[in-house]
C-alpha cells in the first residue's frame, strides 16, 4: 500500500483528522453572521401589507367629538330606510371607493398596492367574516387588520348600517337574505337599540401638526440629553455609551415608553423588548444588576 493510500484510509477511519483544522473557520463565520444579523436586526422586521396609496379624491375626516350614538330601532336594523341607504351611498363614495372601487369590484386606486386586493362585492366567496349582514357589520366595526381593511367604529352605527344596505342592494349579486334570528344576535351583541358610543375623529391635518409638535418637544429633550451624556465622563455614563449603539433612538424609546422610569424592572422590560432596534446593544444583558440599577439612576435622571 502506497503512502497516498495509506492517509487516504486513515482520513477515512477518522474523518475529524481532516475536519478539526477547518473548525475554526467554520466558528469564525457563524460568529461574523451572527454580529451582522444582531446589528441589522431591525431590517428584518417589515411590514406583510404594502403602505396605503393615499387617494386625493377621499374628503378628510371631519373634527367630532366622542359621543353616544342614537339608538336604533329593531326594524331599520332589519331593513334600512331609503334616506339611510342614500346616506350609505354618500359615506360608501367617501370612504369605501377608493379601495373597493366606485362600482365594489375591489379595484379602486388605494387598493392597487394591497394584497390581498380588497373585497369585490360581486364575488360572494371567500369574505373573511361571511358575507351577511352581521358579517359585514363585524369587518366594519372591527376591520380585518391581515388584508389591510381598517375599522370604522368612528362612524355611527346608522352610517355603518347604510354602507352596507346600500353595498347589499346595489353592488352585491344575490345578498344572503336578513333572518329574524341575525337581527337580534346584532341588536344583543352591539346594543344598538340602547345606543352606542362613538369615539371622536381629528382631520388627517389636523393629527400630523399635533404630532409634528409633540416630536419636536421629544426630539428637543432627547436633544440636551444626548449632548449631557456625550459630555459626561461618569462612570454610568461611559457605562450608557458602552451599551447603545444609537444614543439618541435609546433616549428616544425611554422618553415615548410610559412608566420606564418606575423601577428598574420596569426599566429592563422596556429596554429587552427589542434591545438592538430600540438603539441598545446586545452587550446589555451581559450587565450585572449592580450595573443595570446605574444605568436606571442615571438615565432617571436625565428627566427624559
Amino acid at each position: 500500500m502506497t503512502e497516498n493510500q495509506k492517509n487516504e484510509s486513515s482520513l477515512m477511519k477518522n474523518p475529524l483528522t481532516f475536519l478539526a483544522p477547518a473548525y475554526p473557520y467554520f466558528l469564525l463565520v457563524l460568529i461574523v453572521i451572527g454580529v451582522f444579523y444582531v446589528q441589522n436586526v431591525g431590517y428584518f422586521y417589515q411590514n406583510s401589507l404594502p403602505a396605503l396609496l393615499p387617494d386625493s379624491t377621499a374628503t378628510d375626516l371631519p373634527v367630532k367629538l366622542p359621543s353616544v350614538a342614537a339608538a336604533i330601532p329593531v326594524e331599520i336594523i332589519r331593513m334600512a330606510t331609503p334616506e339611510m341607504i342614500e346616506k350609505g351611498k354618500a359615506t360608501y363614495a367617501t370612504v369605501c371607493a377608493s379601495c373597493h372601487g366606485d362600482e365594489g369590484r375591489g379595484n379602486g386606486v388605494a387598493g392597487a398596492a394591497l394584497n390581498p386586493k380588497p373585497r369585490n362585492f360581486h364575488d360572494l366567496e371567500g369574505w373573511k367574516n361571511g358575507n351577511n349582514l352581521s358579517g359585514m357589520y363585524l369587518t366594519l366595526q372591527n376591520g380585518i387588520a391581515a388584508n389591510g381593511m381598517p375599522a370604522y367604529d368612528n362612524i355611527s352605527p346608522e352610517e355603518r348600517l347604510g354602507i352596507i344596505f346600500y353595498i347589499r342592494e346595489n353592488l352585491m349579486e344575490n345578498p344572503p337574505a336578513i333572518t329574524d334570528a341575525e337581527v337580534l344576535d346584532i341588536d344583543e351583541t352591539y346594543q344598538l337599540s340602547l345606543g352606542t358610543f362613538v369615539p371622536g375623529t381629528i382631520p388627517t391635518e389636523g393629527a400630523i401638526k399635533m404630532f409634528s409638535a409633540s416630536y419636536a418637544q421629544i426630539s428637543m429633550k432627547t436633544t440636551d440629553a444626548i449632548k449631557k451624556v456625550e459630555a459626561d465622563t461618569s462612570e454610568a455614563a461611559v457605562l450608557l455609551r458602552s451599551v447603545t449603539n444609537n444614543l439618541s433612538r435609546a433616549l428616544t424609546t425611554l422618553e415615548n415608553s410610559t412608566g420606564w422610569n418606575k423601577d428598574v424592572k420596569s426599566f429592563k422590560s422596556v429596554v429587552e423588548a427589542y434591545p438592538v432596534t430600540n438603539g441598545f446593544r446586545a452587550q446589555f444583558f451581559t450587565l450585572s444588576d449592580k450595573e443595570i440599577e446605574k444605568l436606571f439612576t442615571y438615565l432617571k435622571g436625565l428627566n427624559i
